[in-house]
């Protein structure tokens, strides 16, 4: 009867009636038969051919299931004795499933009839019970569309079992099953997509609170399996959500793999594996304007890790992370790494790291301790800079930056700062060398202590750094400590700032065959320079202070005290072309030596700016300076000096054209003198356009004068100049004649207490010496010897060795002739009668001739004028005299002291003309008159017109001195004849004067 009954043909109209009475969708219901043999031993409904439809605009299909058979079946016994229709299981044959949630939140599974909506029908179903046990799918597809969420999750060949058992509205059972590929998509991202995935969990599922809770459960996303804890209610508008997995040891790069899905942008170009052990958790309500928050933790082992973008692969990490997604506000989004170590080539590191803004411009924090091998840095340099370092760096660092900050080189905008100890430095660039042992080195990025340089600041401290550059140099820095801070590097469009500050014990340096030492050097550097004109003139200063700077170079040394400065370099304030210079530079004890010569001071100060004018040709004319120096206790020795020089201070401004002596004295041997004044045309001299011209106060209570011509002779002399003349060498055992300078106009007003002249000593000098273009002239020159006063003006010219010229105004008073004839022998050639007189007169002569290079007269060149006076003169005793007095008839008691004497001679190149002048002896008057030759040749002619004797007497005196002939003769003179002044020494007097004038006035070269 109950097959009856329930044949297919019975059995298929009343499901369909069924569901007619229950869903208000579309659907489609194929034969509806018992089975046995294929569900035994228990009976089975079968439908062959299940459709259920309900189309919602947007939806991909209206299809909402579909299947080609459903199998449930019947507890048999259960059914015959109690008519309770108790499903075993349920088995949906490859079912399609849609759930779909349109824009307006309707639901294509919302197709169940609703309650108030009466019963038509009178059919009853002919249960008491109805149950359901369990549910099997085979090969189904299951997609959850929610379009409000952007939402889709999909299962693809999923094969399934749930076991179940009804206690009212609550359901309990166990879920497992796997499908072939998993996808989720969510807010315009895939997070996962065509994996396989794994469930096997024991749940429950209230009907009526429609919250369904996983416990203990297991969840295997592409292998890789997690532990599941899940509490998921569908309330209405919004959905609770509570779950949490945790892993086993998993492999990581499965794991990178399901985040390459949503986060591929950020992980192009990575490459990770090793082993990670993961849990996390998503809590939160799912809402339309609420969503959960997404919690993941880390603890990864043996992770490997490559960039292509990095020259460097991770190796060894190990640490901890936590990744946190507050699906409400991306802002929130961060990953958090700690207890993090690693390695990379033979360098390690560990620290902690905080990244968020991870769905936008992603922000890093770095806290990082690192062991660096320097060699390890290499592959972060250009390509094309020559850089080979090594070296171990111990240390912290701490890095803040944006990524895009890191994309665009933006460094000005990172905050990096850190400290490392550094050991075994080893730098070569190019054939530049550094090495050192221990060093310190700090940085910080941006520098806030200084808003011009805040790119970056440098703290470094060595105990020893070796700098070698080359072969042959090499420099020793001890405790060496440099700070230097730089604005933006990176940034060509701004200028380069750089400044900071030295220090250290000592620094020694040595290139060929020159060392150097420095002493405690400390000091600041600023420097500005245009990036993008690479012709502009870089701004640069720095002052120094030391406390002893040696060096040394083949034979030379130099010693320096406590030597302290600043050096300043900028572009010129009247051309921005030119740069300028300005050096100030103080020390105290100065030692210096070039050989055998040596330079010492007790202190020196220099104040000196310079700017260049690279125009000029000649290297002195392209500094232009300007400025002062003073130096105090020099000393100079050298061997082509014969004494030390003195300097016991100087002091002088100077610019481009002038320097302006305040104070310069020097001792030299015996002579000392003070030196004021100015020094002018200097830039027109340096051009060979001008003289050097100076106007000098010359002060000395001691001065040899042969020894401070020796030290200017041949001043501005070339090789044609010097050339020796050999048709009269030098005899006066010096090395040549006094040379006067050339190429200067200097005047110096005299003022010396004692003037060393040959063997002989001036006194009181005073008067003016000029110095023009290789001729130097003495105005009024007055002084005194020991033979008399004198007064002098004199010109004398060098204009070849062999070839002088001179030119002098001399008077004498009060001079004893035999000194006359010893300080100048050339008076005794000119006058050789005055050996013939004792006693004081006054000599005047003025003359002009060419001397060769001992001094000796050119006497065809040889003019000139001179007079004697004298008066109460002894005539020496003599055979002349004798022979003279006995033709003259003077008598035998006549003293020969003569009682005035007044004569005047010129000289015309080798002939001495004498003019008639009077000599009184005793009661005798007679009238000398005659010439005689530089050949010692004489004519002269004595009258006597005033005597005892009644009668006039005469004598002529010929020959020479060894054939001598004294003859009487009648008398040229009358009696009482007086000799008429001549004027010859005043005209030639005033020849010589207006022939200086001439030279003084001349411009001798065009200025």
């Amino acid at each position: 009867m109950s097959w009856v009954i329930f044949t297919p043909e019975k059995l298929t109209p009343i499901v369909r009636n069924q569901l007619d009475k229950m869903l208000i969708c579309e659907h489609q219901t194929g034969d509806v038969e018992l089975t046995f043999f294929s569900t035994f031993p228990e009976f089975g409904l079968k439908i062959n051919g299940f459709l259920l439809k309900n189309s919602l605009p947007g939806a991909p299909s209206d299809t909402l299931l579909n299947s080609d058979k459903v199998v449930a079946t019947i507890d048999l016994k259960a059914l015959w004795k109690n008519r309770e229709l108790i499903v075993d299981e349920l088995f949906i044959e490859k079912p399609f499933i849609l759930a779909f949630i349109d824009s307006t939140g309707r639901a294509n599974y919302d197709i169940m009839r609703p309650d108030e909506e009466p019963d038509t029908t009178a059919f009853e179903l002919p249960f008491k019970r109805l149950a359901l046990d369990k549910i099997q799918l085979d090969g189904a597809r299951i997609v959850y569309h929610d379009t409000p969420m952007d939402m889709i999750l999909s299962l693809n060949n999923l094969d399934a079992g749930i076991n179940m058992s009804w206690k009212g509205d609550l359901i309990i059972g166990k879920m497992q099953g796997d499908a072939a590929d998993f996808s989720f998509y969510w807010d315009e991202t895939d997070y996962i997509k065509q994996i396989p995935l794994e469930v096997n969990t024991p749940f429950s599922f209230d009907l009526k609170e429609m919250k369904l809770q996983l416990d203990a459960g297991t969840l295997a996303l592409n292998d890789l399996a997690f532990d599941v804890n899940a509490l998921v209610q569908n309330k209405p508008e919004e959905i609770l959500l509570d779950i949490a997995f945790n892993s086993a040891e998993l492999p990581v790069k499965p794991v990178f793999d399901l985040l390459y899905v949503p986060f591929g942008e950020y992980l192009e170009g990575m490459t990770v594996d090793g082993k990670t052990f993961v849990n996390g958790s998503l809590k939160g309500i799912v809402a339309d304007s609420v969503m959960p928050v997404f919690d993941l933790k880390a603890d990864f082992r043996q992770l490997e890790f490559a960039y292509e973008s990095l020259p460097y692969e991770l190796y060894d990490m190990s640490g901890k992370a936590d990744i946190a997604m507050d699906l409400n506000d991306n802002e929130k989004w961060y990953v958090k790494v700690y207890d993090f170590e690693g390695k990379t080539g033979k360098s390690s590191f560990s620290g902690a790291a905080l990244v968020d803004q991870l769905m936008g411009d992603m922000r890093f924090d770095i806290d990082a301790k690192a062991r660096l091998n320097l060699v390890d840095a290499k592959p972060m340099l250009p390509d094309d800079l020559p850089v080979d370092i090594s070296g171990l760096a111990i240390g912290n660092a701490k890095i803040k930056f944006l990524y895009s900050q890191f994309m665009e080189n933006q460094f000005d905008k990172m905050l990096i700062q850190g400290k490392f100890n550094v050991k075994d430095l080893v730098a070569d660039y190019d054939t530049i060398s550094l090495r050192s042992r221990v060093a310190e080195l700090a940085f910080q990025m941006p520098n806030i202590k200084n808003k011009e340089t805040s790119f970056v600041e440098l703290d470094v401290v060595s105990k020893q750094l070796e700098v070698d550059m080359g072969k042959n140099t090499k420099a020793v820095i001890r405790n060496l400590g440099l700070v230097a801070s730089t604005s933006n590097m990176m940034n060509e469009k701004l200028p380069l700032t750089v400044n900071g500050n030295f220090r250290g014990m000592d620094m020694t340096a040595g290139m060929d065959n020159m060392t150097a030492f420095l002493g405690n050097p400390k000091g600041n550097f600023n420097l500005i320079m245009d990036m993008q004109d690479s012709t502009a003139i870089p701004v640069f200063n720095c002052d120094f202070d030391m406390s002893k700077l040696a060096a040394s170079m083949d034979t030379i040394q130099v010693d320096i005290a406590n030597p302290r400065g600043v050096v300043l370099y900028h572009p010129d304030a009247q051309d921005v072309k030119r740069p300028y210079m300005q050096l100030e530079y103080h020390s105290d004890r100065l030692a210096a030596r070039m050989g055998e010569t040596k330079i010492n001071t007790e202190n020196i100060s220099v104040d000196a700016g310079v700017t260049y004018d690279g125009s000029q040709k000649n290297l002195l004319l392209q500094w232009i300076p300007k400025g002062y120096v003073k130096l105090n206790q020099g000393r100079i020795s050298a061997p082509q000096l014969a004494a030390e020089i003195q300097i016991p201070a100087i002091d002088f401004d100077f610019t481009p054209d002038e320097y302006l002596i305040r104070d310069s004295r020097l001792v030299i041997d015996k002579s000392d003198f003070q030196l004021t004044g100015q020094l002018t045309n200097v830039r027109q001299y340096l051009r060979d356009e001008g003289l050097l011209k100076g106007d000098f106060n010359f002060r000395s209570h001691t001065t040899d004068v042969n020894q401070l011509l020796d030290l200017v002779s041949g001043m501005g002399y070339g090789e044609e100049d010097a050339e020796v003349e050999e048709e009269a060498p030098a005899t006066n055992g010096n090395s040549g004649p006094f040379m006067v300078p050339k190429g200067v106009d200097i005047s110096l007003y005299t003022s010396v207490n004692e003037a060393l002249i040959s063997k002989d000593t001036a006194r009181n000098v005073q008067g003016t010496v000029t110095v023009k273009d290789g001729v130097m002239i003495l105005e009024s020159m007055l002084f005194t010897t020991s033979a008399a006063k004198m007064q002098l003006t004199g010109m004398y010219k060098s204009p070849r060795r062999n070839h002088l010229f001179t030119g002098i105004d001399l008077h004498l008073l009060e001079i004893e002739i035999p000194e006359l004839l010893k300080l100048i022998p050339d008076v005794d050639t000119i006058m050789p009668m005055l050996r013939s007189f004792a006693g004081t007169g006054e000599f005047h002569m003025t003359i002009e001739t060419y001397l060769d290079s001992a001094y000796n007269l050119k006497k065809s060149t040889l003019l000139g004028a001179a007079s004697v006076r004298g008066q109460d003169l002894v005539l020496l005793d003599g055979e002349t005299f004798t022979e003279i007095a006995k033709t003259l008839r003077f008598n035998k008691k006549t003293e020969n002291k003569i009682d005035s004497l007044s004569a005047e001679f010129t000289v015309i190149k080798n002939n001495v003309y004498v003019y008639p002048f009077l000599i009184v002896m005793d009661k005798y008057k007679a009238i000398v008159e005659g010439r005689h030759n530089l050949d010692m040749n004489f004519d002269y002619h004595i009258s006597l017109i005033d005597s005892p004797l009644p009668l006039q007497l005469g004598v002529d005196v010929k020959g020479n001195l060894d054939d001598m002939k004294i003859r009487p003769v009648k008398c040229k003179y009358a009696n009482m004849y007086r000799p008429a002044r001549r004027t010859e020494v005043d005209t030639k007097k005033l020849e010589l004067r207006n022939m200086i004038r001439q030279v003084l006035t001349d411009r001798v070269r065009e200025e």
